[in-house]
């Protein structure tokens, strides 16, 4: 059973970390063929998510492994605790992640590229903020909520049919 943790954990984490190469690599393709970057854009792009997805894949497997399914115990204790202090210290890093600009931004902004990037003002909770809300503090605390708790929401609206198929 353990052997099958590691193995799920560790694809679970090539895949996320696949996950962000692809986008990026899509995203650069995009703007080197619709005439907005050079190539040398695209390979700093790719480059500074590469670091990014390293991050998120071994984050993935970490938690796959902490939180992994085993026989017909759902997850252990220790698991819920990690997530649960994941969650909050995502929550808590919120208002913090809009202080500096993301690896798009420092991008587009290093090949001088920002003011013809895609415009991201609509966006719901852009640069995490909550409309409404005038301290910043707490905005930022609000849509960092607000994501994480979508995020869950809708991974569990995933998992719930193939759980309840794998019970059958």
């Amino acid at each position: 059973m353990i052997k099958r943790n590691v193995k799920s954990g560790l694809a679970t984490g090539i895949a996320a970390a696949a996950s962000v190469e692809i986008a990026v690599l899509a995203l650069s393709v995009e703007l080197v063929v619709s005439g907005k970057a050079t190539a040398s854009a695209l390979v700093t792009l790719v480059g500074v998510h590469t670091v990014l997805a390293v991050v998120e894949g071994f984050a993935t497997a970490l938690l796959v492994k902490v939180c992994a399914f085993s026989g017909e115990k759902v997850a252990s204790r220790s698991g819920y605790a990690v997530l649960s202090g994941l969650v909050v210290a995502c929550i808590a890093a919120a208002p913090f992640a809009s202080a500096f600009p993301d690896a798009f931004e420092w991008t587009m902004t290093r090949f001088h590229l920002l003011p013809n990037a895609p415009a991201f003002t609509h966006a719901p909770l852009a640069d995490y903020a909550v409309s409404g809300i005038s301290n910043g503090f707490l905005s930022a605390f609000s849509a960092g909520a607000i994501g994480i708790a979508v995020v869950m929401m809708l991974a569990f609206a995933m998992v719930l049919p193939i759980a309840q198929r794998n019970k059958a």
